[in-house]
């Protein structure tokens, strides 16, 4: 007796196996069959060297499908899976951008930077653009920067305003130590923030659009290197001084640049200053002079029977576009670095090659290539400056 259940559990558990090595096996050839038809999305990733990993892996149903209680799970061969990447070329790893010229910045930089040799990029108000390499010391020759005053805000002047098209308008003030700022202004019952780059300076400007000055009001705040904070209350618009912009002096006979880098915490901070208002980028190269051997977990995949022959059942555009990266990108928090699924800013302009969803809402495709591109980070323009510059024309 016992001898006869034994015998039907393996025969049971063989069945099973079969059964679901044959069911993987149509859905692993379900997936790979929309390249069939979709032959365009695989030309165009020939052509690319930056390619998503789900389009790489012809995964097509672990963004396209939806969510339903009717799914077949493909159990991977194995918990885990090697994928070789074969050495390409270098690329550059961007640490910080400002697209503001100042004289004096800062930017704080992972601690791993020490002793690697950095690109820093200079585009200087005369008009001259340099790119020179520095190394970052060793962490432990560093010194370190402790707190310090905290920062006040000066001289808060309104510049540049002109109704033509749309009211708009230059804020510009100064700290006493380099901070990074963000401008929050009410208008009609609605509050609106803008935020500065990634570098710390003691100069500081940003625009406004779509406002009127007798109602509308504004509050600057402030925030140093060492996360010391200071803010102004809110102030009436036609209660700040209206300045005429000054042309700034840019007969110098070179461009000359210095840096100084300190320790703070778990972070190396960098300040650079150049002789004359500039604005700044900071990388550093990754070499791919070897092949990366990478090492993973595989996840359960689910796809979808439907009544329609084969194919999968499709997300709807909304939740594709704003929702299923998150499935992958956990570590982004949602709105952390743009918001999505928002409508634009009154008085903004969305250039068309920009796709928004229906209702005219931001979505990740609004900036990020979807398959496959050129650009380290599938953007859809060929840096972070021309994309963003796209609707923030202030810039």
């Amino acid at each position: 007796m016992r001898d006869n259940m034994t015998k039907l559990m393996r025969l049971i558990i063989t069945t099973f196996l079969v059964t679901g090595s044959l069911y993987a096996q149509q859905a692993s050839a379900k997936l790979s069959s929309c390249i069939t038809c979709h032959q365009d999305v695989k030309n165009s990733t020939t052509n690319h060297y930056y390619v998503h990993r789900p389009v790489q892996e012809e995964r097509c149903s672990l963004c396209h499908d939806t969510n339903s209680t009717d799914t077949l799970p493909i159990q991977p061969p194995e918990n885990t899976t090697q994928i070789i990447i074969e050495p390409q070329e270098d690329k550059m790893e961007w640490l910080a951008e400002s697209f503001i010229e100042n004289t004096q910045q800062a930017a704080l930089l992972p601690r791993d930077v020490a002793g690697e040799n950095l690109t820093i990029k200079i585009w200087y108000k005369s008009g001259q653009k340099t790119s020179t390499e520095i190394q970052c010391p060793e962490a432990e020759s560093l010194q370190r920067k402790f707190s310090e005053k905290t920062p006040e805000i000066n001289q808060l002047h309104l510049h540049n305003y002109n109704e033509l098209l749309l009211s708009r308008a230059t804020l510009s003030w100064l700290t006493t130590t380099p901070c990074k700022c963000q401008l929050t202004y009410r208008y009609t019952n609605h509050e609106y923030s803008k935020d500065e780059d990634d570098f710390y300076a003691l100069n500081h400007t940003l625009e406004i659009r779509n406002f009127d000055t007798e109602t509308t009001s504004v509050m600057v705040t402030c925030t140093d290197s060492m996360q010391l904070s200071t803010s102004t209350n809110f102030i009436s618009l036609n209660t700040i001084p209206l300045i005429t912009e000054n042309e700034h002096d840019s007969s110098f006979s070179s461009e000359q640049f210095s840096t100084q880098f300190k320790q703070i915490g778990d972070l190396i901070e960098i300040t650079v200053t150049t002789n004359q208002p500039a604005s700044l980028a900071i990388g550093r190269l990754e070499s791919s002079s070897k092949p990366i051997l990478i090492e993973e977990t595989l996840e359960t995949e689910t796809i979808e029977q439907t009544n329609e022959g084969n194919h999968i059942t499709l997300t709807n555009k909304e939740q594709l576009n704003t929702k299923i990266c998150y499935r992958c990108h956990s570590s982004t928090l949602e709105g952390a670095s743009h918001p999505i699924n928002v409508l634009p800013p009154p008085g903004m302009i969305i250039p068309k090659e920009y796709p928004l969803l229906a209702n005219g809402r931001l979505t990740c495709m609004t900036c990020h290539h979807p398959h496959s591109s050129n650009n380290e980070a599938r953007l859809l323009k060929g840096g972070k400056k021309e994309l963003c510059t796209g609707c923030h024309t202030n810039y």
